[in-house]
């Protein structure tokens, strides 16, 4: 029955053979039906690059990493969610720490899953916005997804929750429901953003610490709770496994430069947000996975083929829509190539100068322009701009978003005027297409999109 789907999900006959059970079980979960299946088969035909084996077994792992979710507590796992963003190093120790254990962000899979291969993710909003988190009050969607997959059963209630408020103050109070309705515990990961704008690429030393300390009382209430301990050896192992993993997808980004650029940013999005999400599936399975997928692109190159014409204006895209590809697939059915998008930072590259696991992975997370300053996010802009070369910038205001309202409009005028490209700033949802639809999105980047390709053909003569 759903052979064809998991075929195209990357799925060996074996591999189908041995999982269907638990396939079936989860979307008897979920309610997913043959009609979803052949949306879900015609979706993967129009949205991904299937021809390519390594894009076929990214969404495998996307695909097995739901079915892993929902299927965790009848499976007797210890169950552990932290939010989105994870602090990568932690989640990816716990991620991989032990097969007793199941640990995920559990809105980043089902709106890779239920929104981007089956398009049906308003359900599960719905179900978050019409209990806790009505509609019309800025609810971050990902929180209502979180909150509505846990209220209507189709994911496990976990055992301890990890809320990070480096970026949302949303999220610990999200998880606060849930201990109130489920008692389960809940650790905070705070971290004011109060980082000062003369740091630029480096967190303050007094936050480095105070988050550190959070995260060393994180690992006291993880063994309590749990029975399994975060140690220090174990986050240096983490941290090296995900650290492999980060630099499959830098080698990734890196053969984007080519042109004409050989890989749809509706494939790359998916790998990113896999990795930026730490789950299992991606770090024990996306190695062998992004290995097949270089080759292809490497020889996609030396063909001299692409998913655009050659010279046509190249553009970063901060926000590339998550739970849609016919979005993000606007600006490239424009002529315009999305060369790099948020998770293609350039100061994460940098080795940090702590000592400490712990002061280590508080440094490389705050650092990051989105944890740190407006000014540090404008500044990241700017560097990812000039070292992909783009011809322009789509920044988006997110309405629902505190952090990323801060920045936009003021990295707009910077950016303008220091590197002489244009930028496109607009309000903008990448969670939700009910009031930011393809449609909406069109008729902004449409306009936009015939400023950059005259600016290119001028430079041409």
């Amino acid at each position: 029955m759903y052979n064809q789907l998991l075929e195209l999900c990357g799925l060996e006959p074996e591999e189908i053979k041995k999982e269907l059970p638990r396939i079936e079980r989860t979307f008897q979960k979920w309610g997913i039906t043959d009609k979803d299946t052949a949306r879900a088969e015609s979706r993967i035909k129009k949205y991904f690059d299937y021809h390519l084996r390594g894009v076929r077994k990214f969404l495998g792992l996307w695909l097995m990493e739901f079915v892993d979710l929902t299927l965790a507590r009848e499976e007797g796992k210890t169950i552990v969610y932290p939010s989105y963003p994870p602090f990568s190093q932690i989640a990816a120790t716990i991620a991989t720490m032990s097969d007793d254990l199941y640990a995920c962000v559990p809105e980043c899979t089902i709106m890779a899953v239920m929104g981007q291969i089956f398009g049906n993710l308003l359900p599960t909003i719905e179900a978050g916005e019409q209990t806790y988190m009505p509609p019309g009050q800025a609810h971050c969607i990902l929180l209502a997804i979180r909150l509505g997959a846990m209220l209507e059963g189709k994911i496990p209630i976990p055992d301890l929750l990890i809320p990070s408020g480096t970026t949302c103050d949303q999220s610990g109070k999200t998880d606060e429901i849930v201990q109130e309705l489920y008692g389960t515990p809940v650790v905070h990961l705070d971290a004011g953003f109060d980082c000062s704008g003369q740091t630029t690429g480096y967190a303050d030393a007094l936050r480095v610490r105070y988050v550190a300390q959070e995260l060393q009382n994180l690992a006291r209430e993880f063994r309590s709770v749990t029975g399994h301990e975060i140690t220090e050896k174990g986050v240096e192992q983490g941290t090296k496994q995900y650290g492999l993993l980060r630099g499959m997808y830098y080698e990734i980004q890196d053969l984007l430069k080519a042109d004409p650029m050989p890989l749809s940013t509706k494939d790359f999005g998916i790998i990113g947000l896999g990795v930026s999400s730490c789950l299992r599936r991606f770090i024990t399975g996306g190695l062998s996975a992004g290995k097949l997928l270089v080759a292809e692109l490497k020889e996609r190159i030396a063909r001299g083929e692409g998913i655009l014409p050659k010279g046509v204006p190249r553009v970063m895209v901060y926000f590339p829509h998550m739970a849609d590809p016919a979005v993000t697939g606007v600006v490239e059915d424009l002529g315009l190539a999305i060369a790099v998008t948020t998770r293609s930072g350039v100061w994460d590259k940098v080795p940090s100068p702590y000592d400490s696991i712990w002061e280590k992975a508080a440094d490389q997370n705050l650092r990051r322009g989105s944890r740190h300053s407006t000014a540090s996010m404008i500044n990241e802009l700017k560097d990812i701009a000039r070292t992909y070369q783009v011809d322009g910038l789509i920044l988006d205001v997110l309405a629902k978003c505190r952090v990323h309202t801060f920045y936009p409009l003021k990295a707009k005028e910077v950016i303008e005027k220091e590197l002489g490209i244009p930028v496109l700033v607009m309000e903008h949802d990448h969670y939700d297409t009910r009031d930011y639809s393809a449609e909406h999105y069109q008729s902004r980047i449409e306009p936009f999109a015939e400023i950059l390709k005259a600016r290119k053909a001028a430079k041409v003569k």
